[in-house]
């Protein structure tokens, strides 16, 4: 049976926070998509930054968001919750910069991974240096994780590899065959969007 490792083992060092003189001041929108297999329907997306005021906005049937920037600083704490998203699931991702970015039950897993914690729980954010840093050891982690548990290659970097959520496209078949283990194994995500165990 498939077991998600403890986070003490997910985790890396966990980089200094607070924002530093790296960090970069965006000046349009950030953009992306949600979604668990399913996109995320009419969900809510907050986008909360090293510096600024944080920022909301809606996902479209299709699961898109896009969220107008003016004077945030990255790194930025991307998180959406409600919609057709079962009720007190939250999801999670972070933004270096103005690249498409996903947020999906995948990217919630690298977050965690990457900070030693669950993703709600950041509150000063680091630098984007070190947020780098951090996330691609997390991508690291999750991805040798899914590969040596059965469920193959996962498709370029799940952060921010654009991709369409609908049956055929690799992410997305990816993210339906880890919610039906989750499923099969009578596992749910709980509010933080962390599975618990995998068995």
């Amino acid at each position: 049976a498939l077991r998600v490792p403890p986070l003490s083992v997910l985790d890396g060092t966990y980089p200094g926070c607070g924002g530093g003189s790296d960090g970069g001041a965006p000046t349009a929108s950030l953009s992306g998509t949600a979604a668990i297999g399913a996109p995320v329907a009419n969900g809510t997306v907050t986008v909360r930054c090293a510096g600024g005021a944080a920022v909301t906005t809606t996902t479209t049937a299709g699961g898109q968001w896009v969220a107008a920037l003016s004077g945030q600083t990255f790194p930025c704490l991307v998180s959406v919750s409600g919609g057709n998203l079962p009720a007190g699931r939250t999801l999670f991702s972070m933004a270096l910069d103005t690249s498409d970015l996903n947020v999906t039950p995948l990217t919630t897993l690298v977050l965690a991974s990457a900070f030693g914690d669950d993703p709600a729980n950041l509150q000063a954010l680091p630098s984007v240096e070190a947020a780098r840093d951090a996330l691609e050891q997390g991508v690291a982690r999750i991805t040798e994780f899914l590969e040596t548990s059965g469920f193959g290659a996962v498709p370029g970097n799940p952060l921010t590899d654009t991709f369409e959520p609908v049956a055929g496209d690799p992410y997305d078949d990816l993210l339906e065959q880890i919610a039906r283990s989750l499923e099969d194994a009578g596992i749910t995500l709980p509010a933080d969007g962390m599975p618990l165990a995998w068995g």
